[in-house]
C-alpha cells in the first residue's frame, strides 16, 4: 500500500520544505560571505605587514651596516676612537604596527633601548681603562651583538611579511632564484 498524502497536507508540506531551503540558502549565503571577508581582511594584513616590513628591513639594514662599520673600525684599538652610530629610530616608520606579533614588535622597539645600555658600557669602560684593547673589545662585542640582532630580526621580518630575503642577502643566495 502506497502512503498517501491529504491533498490538505501538501500546502503545509510545501511551505516546510521551502523554510528549511530558505533557511539553509541563508545560512550557505553567510559562510560565502564570511570567507570572503577573511580572505579580504587577511589580504589588507598582509599587504600591511609588506609595507610597514620594507621599511623596518630598510632601517634594519642601515642601522647592521652602521654596527659593522663601528665595530669592524680599523682604528682599533688605536688613539682614534670612532663615534658609535647613532640611534636607531623607527618614528618616521610609517603603517599599522598592530600587525605585528607582539614578541617581534618588543624586540624592534628595544633596539633603540639596548644600543642605549651598550653605549653606556662602552663609556663606562672608556672611563675605567681609556682607549686601550680592553675598550675596544668591549665596543666590538657590543656592536656585533646588536648587529647579529638587526639580522635576526631582519631574517624574521622576511619570512612573516613574504619578503624576499635574497634583496637584502645577496651573498646568501648566489643562484639568483628566489627564496621565498
Amino acid at each position: 500500500m502506497a502512503a498517501v498524502i491529504s491533498p490538505v497536507w501538501v500546502p503545509v508540506v510545501s511551505s516546510a520544505v521551502g523554510g528549511i531551503m530558505a533557511i539553509a540558502g541563508g545560512i550557505v549565503t553567510q559562510q560565502i560571505i564570511a570567507g570572503k571577508e577573511k580572505r579580504a581582511h587577511e589580504r589588507k594584513i598582509a599587504s600591511e605587514r609588506a609595507y610597514l616590513g620594507s621599511q623596518l628591513l630598510v632601517s634594519l639594514m642601515e642601522f647592521r651596516d652602521r654596527c659593522q662599520d663601528f665595530a669592524d673600525c680599523p682604528e682599533w684599538p688605536g688613539m682614534m676612537i670612532p663615534a658609535p652610530p647613532g640611534l636607531v629610530d623607527f618614528e618616521d616608520t610609517e603603517g599599522d604596527w598592530s600587525v605585528l606579533p607582539g614578541a617581534l614588535l618588543l624586540r624592534i622597539r628595544r633596539l633603540p633601548l639596548l644600543q642605549k645600555k651598550f653605549n653606556q658600557a662602552i663609556r663606562d669602560c672608556f672611563e675605567e681603562y681609556g682607549a686601550d684593547f680592553e675598550y675596544s673589545e668591549v665596543a666590538t662585542h657590543r656592536y656585533r651583538k646588536l648587529r647579529q640582532e638587526c639580522e635576526s630580526l631582519v631574517t624574521e621580518l622576511c619570512i612573516l611579511c613574504r619578503l624576499p630575503s635574497d634583496v637584502y642577502f645577496p651573498e646568501l643566495h648566489e643562484s639568483g632564484h628566489p627564496t621565498n
